[in-house]
């Protein structure tokens, strides 16, 4: 009994024992952990060190690649010059930017004695950057390939062969793109929808005209250039066209002075857009308005289906998007006329006749009535007579809304020539005598053709036409 108990103590003794190891173990790992975590700490620390800095007022000149060729951006007392071509347009942004750079560039790792530079893309630099300061010095920064993993990338200082840094993207970045990110263009006019009083698109196929015409429902007219009969424009359609004008805004400045046209496809451009609008002024006296007019030309495409554009007779080439540009060059004046088929106000009518079936006439004569709301207001109000009797009101507002406010589809640009007699007719005879009259024909199973006398071939919906041809039944049925 009493060697068990002997036995039980020694196996605890041992377990204490193996307990007590593991837990030294524990803390002795423990410990070279957190010091490790320490000194890795106080590495990246040292890691994250300032490798260049360099006064940006001190800064005269910069120079570095730029399309395959070397550029030299030069700083005096007027500000920065392309030394290669003194007039070309320097951005002053571009340029501050580049030396806010310059001004603290930081390592997120430091290489040490590398033997082999072309693993880094260091043999042959994605790009060289020389920077002289006021006092003679230069700094020589070298840029390698980019880390996929870290999306950093790989680069020298003055040429030390031994050692490589890591920087970020950012360091890189501003030495990108091609020459004219480094100039400095004009903007495009801003121009409000509601300033625009008429936009002319010149162009070999369907040139066109809108113009502000206040005597005509919509506002606006529009036909082909040269035309004097314009007609009515549809007042959806103009403002969806306006919003696009005064949308238009340059992409890309392609060239500063321009002395080849053709390159741009502008020796003889695809459209010549011209806008007329208002702008205020202010005077010593009241606001005023000063018309103002732009001529945008624009010539050909480039890979990614921008136009080249110049404007008024400047020299500058921009790009315009192919999307923003296709919705006003595109168009023809067809696609902008009012497609109410048939529409009249009231006051301006003093009969519609109507004809079914190419024999029965119906004649609906308008009379004014003027009813007083108050000693301060008279309304007019219109009533309808059919063989001098009068007709319900309800009944013949209603088709005269349905009437009047009938709009088509689509115009017909090809015309059409009916097989058969018209299926219903009707004609305003206005209050000057002059008239006008809509014939309608069956189409096809889902539309019929409204044919104007103004010379216009409305589509019509099927279910629209029947919805007029339903409301003067129940009129004359009363």
């Amino acid at each position: 009994m009493a060697e068990k108990e002997k036995s039980v103590v020694k196996k605890k003794g041992i377990t204490i024992g193996i307990g007590v190891a593991v837990l030294l173990l524990l803390l002795i790992s423990y410990f070279i952990v957190k010091n490790n975590v320490k000194e890795e700490s106080e590495q990246e620390e040292e890691q994250a060190e300032e490798i260049v800095s360099i006064d940006q007022e001190e800064i005269t000149s910069i120079s570095f690649t730029i399309d395959e060729s070397e550029y030299t951006f030069d700083k005096g007392e007027g500000g920065w010059t392309n030394k290669e071509d003194p007039d070309f347009p320097v951005n002053t942004d571009k340029m501050g930017e580049i030396t806010d750079v310059l001004s603290a560039v930081s390592t997120t790792r430091t290489l040490k004695d590398v033997d082999n530079l072309e693993e880094y893309g260091l043999t042959d630099p994605l790009n060289r950057i020389i920077v002289e300061t006021s006092d003679g010095n230069k700094k020589t920064l070298e840029f390698g390939s980019l880390n996929e993993v870290t999306s950093e990338y790989y680069m020298t200082v003055d040429k030390d062969e031994s050692t490589v840094y890591l920087v970020e993207e950012s360091v890189y970045t501003p030495f990108t793109g091609d020459l004219y990110d480094y100039a400095s263009g004009n903007t495009y006019p801003s121009i409000s929808s509601d300033s625009i009083t008429e936009v002319q698109v010149e162009k070999t196929e369907s040139p066109y005209m809108l113009k502000e015409e206040e005597e005509v429902t919509s506002g606006w007219v529009t036909g082909a250039i040269g035309n004097e009969e314009l007609q009515t424009a549809d007042s959806g359609t103009v403002s969806t066209l306006l919003a696009s004008v005064s949308g238009l805004a340059y992409q890309d400045f392609v060239n500063y002075n321009c002395e080849d046209m053709s390159a741009y496809g502008l020796d003889h451009p695809n459209a010549v857009i011209t806008i007329t609008y208002e702008e205020e002024t202010s005077g010593e006296d009241e606001d005023s308005r000063e018309t103002k007019q732009v001529v945008l030309k624009v010539g050909s495409q480039d890979e990614n289906k921008n136009y080249y554009v110049s404007l008024n007779d400047s020299q500058e080439i921009y790009t315009m998007t192919g999307t923003s540009l296709s919705e006003i060059i595109n168009k023809k004046p067809v696609e902008l006329y009012d497609l109410t088929v048939a529409y009249a106000a009231e006051s301006q009518l003093s009969k519609i006749d109507v004809t079914e079936e190419g024999d029965m006439v119906f004649e609906l004569k308008l009379k004014k009535e003027e009813n007083e709301e108050s000693e301060e207001e008279t309304v007019e109000e219109y009533e309808y007579y059919y063989n001098d009797r009068q007709l319900d009101k309800d009944l013949s507002d209603t088709f005269y809304n349905a009437l009047t406010s009938l709009t088509g589809e689509k115009i017909l640009e090809e015309g059409y020539t009916p097989s058969e007699a018209a299926e219903f007719t009707v004609s305003y005879t206005f209050t000057d005598n002059s008239t006008l009259t809509v014939s309608f024909y069956p189409y096809d199973e889902n539309y019929y053709a409204g044919i104007s006398s103004s010379g216009k071939v409305y589509l019509v919906n099927k279910m629209s036409y029947k919805d007029v041809k339903e409301a003067f039944d129940n009129l004359i049925e009363s």
